[in-house]
């Protein structure tokens, strides 16, 4: 009887120090999350982090996370943010353009929305852009390591032809004064981020369309398994519930497409 209550006590204690600590250390908000300027995805408001992705992961967390309240979302500019994920583990860049140049860079989860990524244009310059050559011609504003400059260095751009920018108000300032002919943007931030600016969604025009891709959480290939179907699971759990299209209507966007 006292070897068995001996046995039983050295069972439990082993399910306290080994299990218990691995348990609680492998839920998504172990995971540091990094995001940009980027609305209605990801943006921040008066100091306060909203969008589509943020809304999705806090919902998540109450699902996937011991403890809801560390979960960890800063934002930084999409260069920082981008390379803190290739190369910290157990960061997450968000929300981003899944491409096969960078799929072996990131393990994915998603997607959770879209990105139209148009050069966007004075209504008053008349831009008409027919095929790729015509872009050559143009002075772009792009975000700095964004898809968008990636993009358009494989079509042919030339290097200085492009203008990069941490700050996409900057790029703005410059479309309006001319500094640049075109600005590569996604097209459902384009409201929101006219906000504050001299520009009016009704003076600017979409005058090509670079792509139109889904965008994705992406994670440090090197963030141990359990953390990420912590996340993945938690994700896809808020996405097929009713509180998902009460996310969506928030945050209304030009294309749900």
């Amino acid at each position: 009887m006292i070897q068995a209550s001996f046995v039983a006590f050295i069972c439990l204690l082993l399910v306290v120090l080994f299990v218990l600590p691995v348990r609680a250390g492998q839920d998504m908000c172990e995971l540091h999350y990094v995001t940009e300027q980027s609305p209605p995805y990801n943006y921040q408001e008066e100091g306060d982090l909203k969008g589509i992705a943020v809304d999705l992961l806090r919902a998540a967390s109450r699902i996937g996370c011991d403890d809801p309240a560390s979960l960890d979302i800063r934002s930084h500019s999409w260069a920082r943010s981008y390379k803190l994920a290739r190369k910290v583990r157990q960061y997450v860049v968000f929300s981003t353009v899944r491409t096969p140049h960078r799929e072996s860079l990131f393990h994915w989860v998603g997607p959770i929305g879209n990105s139209p990524k148009v050069l966007l244009a004075l209504k008053q310059n008349s831009i008409v852009i027919n095929s790729q050559v015509d872009i050559l011609q143009y002075r772009i504003g792009v975000v700095r390591n964004d898809i968008a400059e990636e993009v358009l260095l494989q079509m042919g751009v030339p290097q200085w032809k492009l203008y990069r920018s941490n700050d996409p108000y900057k790029l703005i300032e410059m479309l309006s004064k001319n500094k640049i002919d075109l600005w590569a943007v996604n097209y459902n931030s384009v409201p929101a981020l006219l906000k504050s600016s001299e520009l009016s969604p009704s003076g600017v025009t979409a005058a090509y369309t670079l792509f139109n891709k889904k965008l994705y959480f992406a994670l440090n290939p090197m963030t141990p398994p359990q953390m990420e179907e912590s996340l993945r699971d938690s994700i896809h759990k808020i996405m097929s519930s009713s509180e998902y299209p009460h996310i969506l209507s928030k945050y209304p966007t030009l294309s749900q497409d």
